[in-house]
């Protein structure tokens, strides 16, 4: 049954506490766009508390988004034309709800690697099999849920408000910004925290590392002074004006995925290191990212090619940039629309 008008769509969602996060960008610009498009409500559901400051970002960044909250315990009053559940936890509430026409699963990692092998491993896999059509954005997870059911593919876009198109060069200084989070172990904060930690010494004030994602103490980890922990950074311009002093990024991810600030580190004409990881390399090439195995000794010698050779920098740079022009948020955002209404 084609959906011709999609008056209503029920978001099943955890607790909300970075309005900023990828995945949650995903969910918010995908309502916008109906909002905009189809004149759409989205209804978001949620057993978490929701603060008004993060309902204030919202309808500031998101303009045209037409949306409410609701509690899970009161989500048997509603009905949707669409229900879409966002994190394997959710789909357990999707799976229940009924009030719809459709039901879709929106899967933005393979949550499967967030856990040991084990009973919550299989948990989270079992939810693939509840039926819903999938909507998945990395070539792995596309291949894993069609298994089950049927699913697209989504290449996600980039946030261009943090392109810059001056860098601020300091003389015989190179900035690295740093994607570190302590509690996310598929970030593999200790290898590029070690990695990090040990060039910062070698090369000292000649580099300048910027640590972004998380905030952590830099003292619990006997980080030299050209080690700067920014932590968890709500301030757009504040991103931007980090990511205008650096040449070189360092963003790991373990899980097969590409990550939203991986390429925004690429958009902002940063050099990207990162490891293999399944999805990545099927995006980009040698000469567009710099890639390393996961490992503390392997960065450290990556990180000294790049710093003694800063032709790498520029060419990958310049290379990177010919590829993201495949990753287009209005291209992303009516192939999903398209999807959910004509299923």
């Amino acid at each position: 049954m084609q959906l011709s008008k999609v008056n209503s769509i029920i978001w099943f969602i955890p607790e909300i506490t970075n309005v900023y996060a990828g995945g949650i960008v995903t969910i918010l610009k995908i309502s916008q766009y109906f909002s905009i498009n189809y004149g759409t409500k989205n209804i978001f559901v949620t057993d978490g508390l929701f603060s008004e400051s993060n309902k204030k970002i919202i309808s500031e960044k998101y303009a045209g988004i037409l949306y409410d909250f609701i509690l899970l315990k009161d989500s048997n009053k509603i009905f949707g034309d669409v229900a879409i559940c966002t994190f394997w936890t959710t789909a357990f509430n999707l799976l229940k709800f009924n009030n719809c026409k459709k039901k879709f699963y929106l899967v933005q990692d393979d949550e499967r690697c967030f856990y040991p092998h084990g009973s919550v491993r299989e948990l989270v896999e079992s939810t693939y099999r509840f039926g819903f059509y999938g909507l998945v954005n990395s070539n792995n997870i596309f291949e894993t849920y069609n298994k089950f059911q049927k699913c697209m593919r989504f290449l996600p876009g980039i946030d261009d408000s943090l392109i810059t198109e001056n860098k601020i060069r300091k003389d015989g200084t190179t900035h690295i910004v740093v994607y570190s989070r302590p509690s996310h172990v598929r970030n593999c904060f200790e290898i590029v925290l070690l990695a990090s930690r040990k060039i910062a010494e070698i090369y000292k004030d000649s580099v300048v590392f910027h640590y972004v994602g998380e905030s952590f103490n830099s003292r619990d980890y006997n980080l030299p002074s050209n080690c700067i922990v920014h932590g968890n950074i709500s301030s757009q311009s504040k991103v931007k004006e980090i990511y205008s002093l650096c040449d070189i990024g360092i963003s790991f991810i373990s899980t097969p995925t590409v990550s939203y600030h991986q390429l925004d580190l690429l958009k902002s004409k940063i050099c990207l290191i990162c490891n293999k990881n399944g999805e990545i390399e099927n995006l980009f090439n040698n000469d567009e990212v710099v890639f390393c195995d996961a490992t503390v000794s392997d960065l450290i010698y990556k990180l000294s090619e790049v710093l003694e050779n800063k032709d790498i920098i520029y060419n990958t740079i310049d290379n990177s940039l010919n590829k993201l022009n495949e990753f287009s948020w209005d291209k992303c955002l009516y192939d999903i629309s398209q999807y959910i209404r004509n299923k």
